[in-house]
């Protein structure tokens, strides 16, 4: 979890600064729009996807795992455990600590838009281009959200507000800018440690800005009168925070980049930039490096040289829930073999498991493998991939705790069933 969080991190700070040194200052909006949401998405999803990487000179997995001579690496172990051990109670306070601050900033977000449903449900309303205006009694400059204007009823009636402003709002709700924003707010609220994603957010939001802007100066208007309108507008800036508004700043750049010139070869130039950048984070975040590679194989080497009772059979009776861990959908055997020829043999009801990858996980071995088979012929649990989460057992031992979650897909699956098994050793390893 540790690794995703950085990963996420650093592909969201280098997505931003490409956008900020590069293209926030080029006049290509509708591109800009589409790769502030763009980089938002792919900097959460590209780090959950792992393409391991095998070199040539590379051995057969197993055969690392399970090495004839490894003594050297056989002490290396009990530092790992005992570092696992003792970081325990720190990851716990850390987890702790997230989830506090994920759930106040959660509640604030959803404060912001029930303040806003709340103001459209208390003043009234009227109807404009196929949309409502919201006449609220606050001091506000108009703003929309989702596909409604909220704007003052005392300078609504009184004809102070511009059809030019008007029309600007009505630009944003057509564009359908407010999903933009909320999105945005999802994932700033997901990810609230990283301050990039505030500057990332009044980017989008100054985007926003800039394209009904523009939409504006394409309809027939002037563009020395728009900008007097927004001039003077700069007064009032009294707007809930979740919504884009009007500041000087802001309305100063505005007023800058709508009097550019927009230049084909810079922006065509600045775009065949990104692609490659794109290219190049997806790779080093998707792919597992050498060293990653190298540290997983140690580590798995060292728990399989310190725990020798991992070889041989190992027998129990799985339990397997649905999801929410209200229904019990079924049970059956299962059956994990260590061989003494250093390959591995598993089977969990009526399938056999294959493709099997081990991977080093915190506290034991984790092993992800595709079933040959449902396994049993029912619509409840007809997955064809399996995880076993092996805890590691004391030394000498014959009883386990394995954690087994039955999927469609190793990333994410939201049906997918979760149960558990104690294995007991039916059959002791042979040195010979």
């Amino acid at each position: 979890m540790a690794e995703y969080i950085i990963k996420v991190f650093f592909c969201q700070v280098i997505l931003f600064l490409f956008y900020h040194f590069s293209l926030a200052r080029e006049k290509m909006h509708q591109f800009n729009r589409y790769y502030l949401i763009f980089s938002l998405l792919f900097s959460v999803i590209i780090p959950m996807i792992k393409i391991p990487v095998y070199f040539p000179t590379a051995v057969n997995f197993l055969s690392i795992i399970f090495p004839g001579n490894s003594v050297e690496l056989y002490n290396i172990e009990p530092s790992i455990i005992a570092e696992d051990k003792a970081s325990f109670p720190f990851s716990a306070w850390l987890t702790g600590f997230y989830i506090l601050a994920l759930l106040i900033f959660t509640i604030r977000m959803i404060r912001n838009l029930f303040l806003i449903n709340l103001v459209a449900m208390v003043y009234e309303r009227i109807e404009f281009n196929g949309y409502e205006i919201i006449l609220a009694e606050s001091n506000i400059l108009p703003y929309s959200f989702l596909k409604r204007i909220f704007v003052n009823r005392s300078d609504y009636e009184s004809g102070k507000i511009s059809d030019e402003l008007l029309m600007h709002e009505l630009y944003h709700i057509q564009q359908r800018h407010s999903i933009d924003v909320i999105l945005a707010e999802i994932i700033q609220t997901l990810f609230w440690f990283n301050p990039i994603l505030i500057l990332h957010n009044r980017a989008i939001r100054l985007n926003h800005e800039y394209l009904a802007d523009n939409a504006v100066v394409n309809n027939q208007v002037k563009l020395c009168d728009y900008q007097k309108v927004l001039i003077d507008a700069v007064s009032k800036n009294n707007l809930l925070p979740i919504t884009s508004g009007f500041s000087a700043t802001w309305t100063k750049k505005r007023l800058m980049m709508m009097s550019k010139n927009r230049s084909v070869f810079s922006s065509s130039f600045r775009i065949s930039l990104a692609i490659p950048i794109i290219f190049l984070i997806a790779v080093s975040f998707m792919c597992s490096s050498a060293s990653d590679l190298a540290k997983s194989k140690r580590e798995l080497i060292a728990i399989f040289n310190n725990y020798p009772n991992f070889y041989g059979s190992w027998e129990g009776t799985g339990r397997f829930n649905n999801i929410s861990l209200n229904d019990e959908v079924g049970k059956f055997p299962v059956k994990i073999t260590v061989k003494d020829d250093k390959t591995i043999e598993a089977t969990v009801g009526d399938a056999f498991l294959y493709d099997i990858n081990i991977l080093k996980v915190r506290y034991g071995i984790e092993i992800q493998a595709m079933l040959s088979q449902p396994v049993r012929e029912n619509e409840k649990i007809n997955k064809d991939r399996i995880i076993l989460l092996w805890v590691l057992p004391e030394i000498d031992t014959n009883k386990v705790d394995v954690d087994i979650h039955l999927k469609n897909n190793f990333f994410f699956d939201a049906f997918m069933n979760v149960g558990g098994v104690i294995l007991t050793k039916s059959e002791h390893h042979s040195d010979e």
